[in-house]
């Protein structure tokens, strides 16, 4: 079976609890995919961004396709001293 692979705007929730929105995926077009994999580019409710090669995104992330848009509480108050 086949994983999913993240499409932009999608939320995805870390194993730690904290939830991801996909922001691009980038690569795709690569000529030499083992020096230039497909990576997920994803932002978090603190407004970091993060990215990860998408042949380790599912060890640690699980789709939520109940998620539309980011909750009113995502932002946590351990986030909140970052910004």
């Amino acid at each position: 079976m086949d994983e999913k692979v993240p499409k932009v705007g999608e939320f995805w929730r870390h194993r730690n609890g904290n939830l991801y929105m996909v922001t691009l995926l980038t690569n795709l077009q690569s000529e030499r995919p083992h020096s230039y994999p497909v990576t997920v580019v994803y932002v978090g409710a603190n407004h970091y961004v993060w990215s990860r090669p998408l042949w380790d995104w599912h060890r640690s992330m699980t789709y939520c396709p109940e998620v539309k848009t980011w909750p009113s509480n995502a932002l946590n108050v351990q986030d909140q001293a970052h910004l």
